[in-house]
């Protein structure tokens, strides 16, 4: 059953805030290989970039060389979430193939190492690996209309995304704050924006 919500807020902002049970997600499959090479494609659903600039390329070619003998890694992809939809899958992704990666190549490394690791390739992946599962949580996604974040901009601010991108548009943190009083314990925004998501407990 899926109830609709509209809300106004006392600026300019209309939003329509659609709460439902989701199970959306990607798939990833790494596999071992002989040759000591890394490889990344897309085997079905959305576009997504397999270069070298791929968060989960960077991440999985900076882990194997932490290792004293690097195994050849096969990684492939569905994506089943559009990319661009401000979920901020791509770093989700990387960050999940990095756990994965550490089982797969015997490095074993205890999570706190495994997040400063993580720091130095990107500030924000270590963010997310500090978030624990929501299997137990229900999600409430709201997506503004009319506000379009520079992922660019953000980057080059001196402060983090979401500061930034509060101060820019206050409505958005009005958003946070109205989820909050609805009962979300965990409210930030999503990757780079502008999709604020709050976590109520189940």
């Amino acid at each position: 059953m899926m109830n609709q919500l509209s809300i106004k807020t006392p600026a300019y902002i209309s939003l329509n805030n659609i709460l439902q049970p989701i199970a959306w997600f990607d798939q990833i499959m790494l596999e071992k290989t002989k040759k000591p090479i890394l490889a990344l494609s897309r085997e079905k659903g959305y576009a997504v970039a397999t270069n070298r600039q791929n968060p989960i390329y960077k991440v999985a070619a900076a882990l194997r060389k932490k290792c004293p003998n690097p195994c050849g890694v096969k990684i492939s992809i569905k994506k089943m979430i559009p990319t661009q939809c401000g979920l901020n899958t791509t770093l989700s992704n990387a960050a999940g193939v990095l756990r994965a990666l550490n089982k797969l190549c015997g490095l074993k490394w205890p999570e706190e190492k495994l997040i400063g690791f993580a720091k130095t390739i990107d500030p924000h992946l270590s963010k997310l690996m500090r978030i624990k599962g929501i299997s137990s949580k229900n999600v409430i996604i709201v997506i503004p209309k009319n506000i379009v974040l520079d992922r660019e901009w953000l980057r080059s601010q001196k402060k983090d995304p979401e500061t930034s991108a509060y101060q820019h548009f206050p409505d958005m943190k009005w958003i946070e704050q109205e989820l909050k009083k609805a009962g979300c314990r965990k409210v930030g925004m999503s990757g780079f924006g502008p999709a604020i998501v709050g976590f109520l407990d189940a």
